[in-house]
């Protein structure tokens, strides 16, 4: 499945020289998918480092790099804060929690 973000980024940089589009479905799809307790550590690691290996030799590379780094950021904060939801712990400490992910880079 990878892959095809890989030929989603092509098309688009193509079409209209950007990731504009593709980013704000990706972003919106990672946030309903890690709402419903789907991906883990191991597939942020896969995304990043498979996409990176694709994107290698295109001439949108440095763009492309870009939107990789802030999708794999977004998935680790997303993961963050599934796993700080199920700690279990009271409503303050949630609270807390939430707000370190916000404010951490």
């Amino acid at each position: 499945m990878i892959p095809i973000f890989h030929d989603m980024m092509d098309w688009e940089q193509r079409r209209s020289g950007n990731f504009k589009q593709v980013e704000a479905k990706l972003i919106d799809k990672l946030d309903s998918l890690m709402s419903e307790g789907k991906g883990d550590e191991t597939y942020r690691e896969l995304f990043n480092s498979i996409l990176l290996k694709k994107i290698e030799r295109e001439t949108w590379r440095e763009s492309g790099v870009s939107l990789i780094a802030t999708v794999t950021r977004l998935m680790e904060r997303l993961l963050d804060y599934r796993d700080c939801m199920k700690m279990g712990e009271v409503d303050g400490k949630k609270i807390g929690c939430t707000v370190s992910l916000l404010v951490s880079q």
